[in-house]
């Protein structure tokens, strides 16, 4: 019960920072209506193989940019065996790795990845479990044009979700 109430508030937190980030987003949607003709162009690519290091999970998402042109999936399991904290960005038309996302640079304490969501502006939204009790963490990353992260624009923030025993 206690896992599933810290997935639903992760959940919950996750949606409400996309749907900011979608509204904020909302008066350039007329500049983004002519990106999903791109889409097409894709849809004959999809016996790529994308060779991702470590280790994926069943339960690992895949988002991709709003031409379908970079696809973002977090690392289950590093190489080394170690928990997964990695985001990477690939081309979905190669299957070549972009760029590498080390969610433990951030200001956070240890996390994890966990679930990944965009936005239609290319702002990827990073749900992460965190190494401290009690703590959900999120990371928040517009993705450039090239499929590299913009960390100099990356937002950290951990929110205390507080549980208690069943009784």
């Amino acid at each position: 019960m206690k896992k599933q109430i810290r997935q639903l508030l992760i959940l919950v937190t996750s949606l409400i920072l996309l749907n900011t980030i979608m509204w904020s987003d909302f008066t350039n949607s007329a500049n983004t209506s002519n990106k999903g003709a791109n889409h097409e162009r894709f849809a004959s690519s999809s016996d790529r193989v994308v060779s991702i290091p470590g280790q994926l999970s069943s339960e690992s998402n895949v988002v991709f940019t709003i031409d379908g042109g970079k696809g973002l999936v977090a690392s289950f399991k590093e190489e080394n065996g170690c928990d997964g904290r990695s985001v990477y960005s690939f081309d979905t038309l190669t299957g070549q790795v972009i760029d590498k996302l080390d969610t433990l640079n951030s200001n956070l304490s240890g996390v994890t990845p966990t679930r990944l969501t965009i936005s239609s502006n290319d702002v990827l939204v990073i749900s992460a479990k965190s190494n401290i009790p009690d703590q959900v963490d999120f990371i928040i990353v517009p993705i450039n044009p090239d499929g590299s992260f913009a960390e100099n624009n990356k937002v950290n923030s951990s929110f205390r979700v507080p549980l208690t025993e069943d009784e």
